[in-house]
């Protein structure tokens, strides 16, 4: 992945040294913020001197919570977002806590889900697959989680409430 970070800035510095005066869009999924490839883009292109400017948007965990309705977090919760790869201490006290725990990139560890899933029945979980593009897919069935093979873009949001 990050050899096509740097053909698409090598593209974009490119293209900007043939047209000085035009503005060129670097779009991601979700807020270029956060977990996004964009920044890595930018990071390129900066170093070849151009400047970049970040236009926020909506982080994709936020984008799922919405389909689900009420709060991500309320009162005195905190969110924990595990980018796919966590530490077995990690996940333990994360599945553990009184906390809402996200997760992004499912496929990375779709095998600790499906048994966090098992282990901690307690726990409410939504899954969410291609939030806002034609391929979405939304459950809070465990069982349909259980039967599902994870995409890269899925998230999953775990609640003690």
């Amino acid at each position: 992945a990050l050899e096509a970070y740097e053909i698409v800035a090598r593209e974009a510095c490119e293209k900007q040294k043939v047209e000085p005066s035009a503005r060129i869009a670097i779009v991601a999924e979700g807020d270029c913020g956060f977990y996004s490839s964009s920044a890595y883009i930018g990071e390129h292109i900066e170093q070849e001197g151009f400047t970049t400017e970040q236009i926020c948007g909506v982080p994709a965990f936020i984008a799922c919570n919405g389909r689900l309705g009420g709060q991500l977090v309320q009162l005195e919760e905190q969110c924990t977002v595990i980018p796919g790869e966590a530490t077995r201490e990690e996940w333990d006290r994360a599945w553990q806590s009184r906390h809402t725990i996200v997760v992004m990139k499912g496929s990375l560890c779709e095998a600790e889900i499906k048994s966090a899933i098992a282990q901690h029945p307690d726990r409410k979980w939504h899954y969410f697959e291609f939030v806002g593009m034609p391929k979405e897919y939304i459950t809070s069935s465990t069982d349909e989680i259980l039967q599902r093979e994870f995409p890269y873009f899925s998230i999953i949001i775990s609640k003690r409430r």
